[in-house]
């Protein structure tokens, strides 16, 4: 197999040379990743919003509520007795956060919801 030609590191006023396809010298491979890594989750977070799954202010409501009622609601109901895990939007609309809005639920309880919630969007997508 051919061996590709070398070419000036990416990273600014570097000049080593690199052939192995990633576009960076040794030296400045991993602070390329880190800083790319970084700044990409930092963009999918902000354009998630405020209130997205595991950002500072969503894990922060989650454990309040977890510590306030940490049994799953659908299984007490169902009366068994299992921990809470998730907290869920009653009315699937992320940016209620109102506590009348959210339960807590055991990760089975919550992929079923999840899943039935999905089914019935599909039967009717302009409900």
């Amino acid at each position: 197999m051919a061996q590709r030609a070398p070419t000036p590191c990416r990273h600014p006023g570097c000049h080593a040379l690199v052939s192995d396809g990633t576009g960076y010298c040794v030296d400045h491979q991993d602070d390329h990743k880190h800083r790319f890594h970084d700044a990409t989750a930092k963009h999918r977070q902000a354009a998630r919003g405020p209130m997205a799954t595991n950002s500072p202010a969503w894990r922060k409501i989650r454990a309040r509520i977890l510590s306030i009622e940490p049994l799953c609601r659908e299984c007490q109901r169902l009366g068994s007795i299992t921990p809470a895990t998730c907290v869920d939007h009653i009315d699937e609309d992320p940016l209620n956060i109102a506590d009348d809005n959210l339960q807590p639920l055991c990760a089975s309880c919550h992929s079923r919801k999840t899943a039935r919630v999905q089914r019935e969007r599909r039967r009717d997508p302009f409900a």
